[in-house]
């Protein structure tokens, strides 16, 4: 859902790490890597 929605300002889209960085700051997860970002 997340990476559909619009990216955050001043980026084009959404990238693993914005996203990773979203999840974090959201309070998805504690920490997550990028190649679970991927993979998921």
């Amino acid at each position: 859902m997340l990476a559909c929605s619009a990216p955050p300002v001043g980026c084009a889209r959404w990238t693993l790490n914005l996203l990773g960085e979203r999840l974090v700051e959201l309070e998805v997860v504690n920490s997550i890597s990028q190649e679970l970002v991927r993979q998921t």
